[in-house]
């Protein structure tokens, strides 16, 4: 009985164990495998052969530092003719164009100046020597009875105060006058080219634009036409390096005419427009600007039509000058007394010698006398 039991119970759990491993094994069939992935190569990229247009803008922002700070000298042969600008560099050729300016100004201001302050000096001087020498005056108009002497002390040192003053003023008005004039004349003639290059800097503008469209339009597959776009909305194409040399080649673009036409040396033509190639060019602001401010240097020296106030005497001689003039005003009061002494000597010689007495008065004061006695 127990024999029967535990063989069934044996059996029984065989079973149940063979059941749980069969459930837990997995099963997997021989005939499945993973996929395989296939990645091209990086060469085998189609977008590898268009340009990028962040680089285009890197390589247009790389012409600003050359043509804003370089002091690298501009060939002579190179530029329109004739080229006012001798520096690719903005910023030097704006020092070496405004210092002859600033100089001419100095120069013209320090004569100012000069002008004024002498005669500042001349007329303290003046003022000074007429307050000092009035006294005097009064003196010798009161001894001489004569307002001369005071007239002469007042009015002589105000005629040498307001024409020296005159003077100055008028050597000032004529400086300003004439370089002024000369200024307005230089803009009046440059008037006829500041238009003409306005227009020419528009006019190569809008071609450039041209040249881009036809140049997308025009270059036959998707990425001739990406890359013609590309340079011509964000690159340099045709604009000048930092020595001042010119693309081999002429590539139009939008951003490269900008740089060109405004703090550049200028924009060539299109060589296939215009013969003469690469020493064609429409000229830029700065280049216009340049050769204004040139001509602006030789106006602002033009020479002054008036003559400068004389410069003050010294010291020593202006005193020198002020005894002379009181001792010319002693000499005459003395000498005024002296021319009229003749005719007060004789008349007071007349009046203190006895007259004599007629003839005829002697006689009969005579006869007089004796008939008293008698």
């Amino acid at each position: 009985m127990q024999i029967s039991l535990r063989s069934h119970l044996i059996a029984g759990t065989a079973a149940v164990v063979g059941a749980s491993a069969m459930a837990m094994t997995p099963i997997a069939p021989a005939h499945i495998s993973a996929p395989s992935l296939n990645l091209p190569a990086a060469a085998n990229v189609a977008l590898a052969g268009f340009d990028s247009p962040i680089t285009e803008l890197f390589n247009t922002f790389n012409l600003l530092p050359g043509l804003v700070f370089s002091n690298t000298s501009l060939p002579p042969a190179f530029g329109p003719t004739p080229n006012p600008v001798s520096k690719v560099g903005l910023v030097p050729q704006i020092i070496n164009d405004a210092l002859p300016v600033v100089r001419a100004l100095g120069v013209n201001g320090s004569a100012y100046l000069q002008s004024t302050l002498n005669a500042v000096t001349i007329t303290g001087q003046t003022a000074s020597e007429a307050i000092w020498n009035l006294p005097q005056a009064v003196i010798e108009s009161v001894t001489t009875l004569s307002l001369t002497p005071l007239i002469n002390a007042i009015l002589t040192p105000i005629n040498t105060i307001g024409t020296t003053l005159l003077a100055a003023g008028n050597y000032v008005l004529q400086g300003v006058i004439a370089r002024a004039t000369a200024v307005v004349n230089g803009f009046i003639a440059s008037a006829p080219l500041l238009v003409q290059a306005v227009i020419g800097q528009v006019t190569s503008l809008v071609n450039t634009a041209v040249y881009v469209g036809q140049s997308v339009i025009g270059a036959g597959s998707i990425e001739g036409s990406w890359n013609a776009a590309v340079n011509g909305l964000f690159g340099p194409g045709t604009a000048f390096s930092p020595i001042g040399t010119p693309a081999p080649s002429y590539t139009p673009s939008i951003p490269g005419a900008l740089v060109n036409l405004t703090v550049g040396l200028g924009q060539p033509v299109d060589p296939t427009a215009n013969p003469s190639g690469s020493n064609a060019f429409v000229p830029s602001v700065r280049t216009v600007v340049s050769g204004l401010v040139q001509s602006l240097k030789a106006e602002v020296s033009t020479a002054n039509p008036a003559p400068a106030v004389p410069t003050p005497p010294p010291a020593a001689a202006l005193k020198a000058k002020a005894r002379a003039a009181a001792s010319v005003r002693s000499a005459a009061s003395v000498a005024a007394p002296e021319a009229a002494a003749p005719a007060g000597d004789s008349a007071a010689a007349a009046t203190s010698a006895p007259a004599e007495k007629p003839a005829t008065n002697r006689a009969s004061r005579k006869s007089v006398r004796s008939a008293s006695a008698n």
